[in-house]
């Protein structure tokens, strides 16, 4: 009797990354820091921060980004100090300060891995900013203070609402930073 093996790994859709032929069937293999999901072919990133429970130190967030992660500087302004339980920033301030008693009551860091491809004009994120007892603010404008460089990214109000939206295509993987 002839056994002749039949490689499962000719078909180009049978895994997502690398397919290894093996006795009788065939194996899918994903790229470090990725993971083989239940199909057995398709490769999720792995998030190492919760995963591997990364800690970056104080004033420090960990940032899941595909294939890896980065420890991201997220310090809290003067007159705020972090909680160290939610991570906010909250106001702390000092007696008969009026300006930061008129400032928010707690920043928040928002890190977001997105993936390229994306069209130009695409909404990405929407902030709302929300009062100590859980109500939105209604006379709220939302506004880019702080860009690294210049960003493929815009921001409109929009309902009480900030709306951060693509510009122009994002075709190739790149960090930007801005601050709203």
């Amino acid at each position: 009797m002839t056994y002749v093996g039949i490689d499962e790994c000719q078909n180009r859709d049978t895994c997502q990354h690398e397919c290894k032929n093996t006795i009788g069937s065939y194996q899918c293999i994903c790229l470090p820091d990725y993971q083989v999901m239940f199909n057995g072919k398709t490769c999720q990133d792995i998030d190492e921060c919760l995963e591997q429970n990364i800690c970056c130190g104080s004033n420090r967030m960990c940032f899941n980004m595909k294939g890896s992660y980065q420890c991201i500087d997220t310090p809290c302004p003067p007159n705020y100090q972090r909680d160290p339980v939610a991570g906010f920033c909250l106001k702390d301030c000092p007696p008969h300060d009026l300006e930061c008693a008129l400032s928010p009551y707690a920043l928040e860091y928002k890190l977001v891995s997105l993936p390229f491809g994306i069209a130009a004009n695409q909404d990405l994120i929407r902030q709302v900013a929300y009062t100590q007892d859980g109500v939105i603010y209604r006379r709220t404008t939302f506004l880019v203070v702080d860009e690294e460089q210049t960003v493929p990214f815009a921001l409109r109000d929009e309902n009480l609402k900030g709306v951060v939206y693509t510009t122009r295509p994002l075709w190739k993987p790149e960090t930007y930073r801005m601050r709203i």
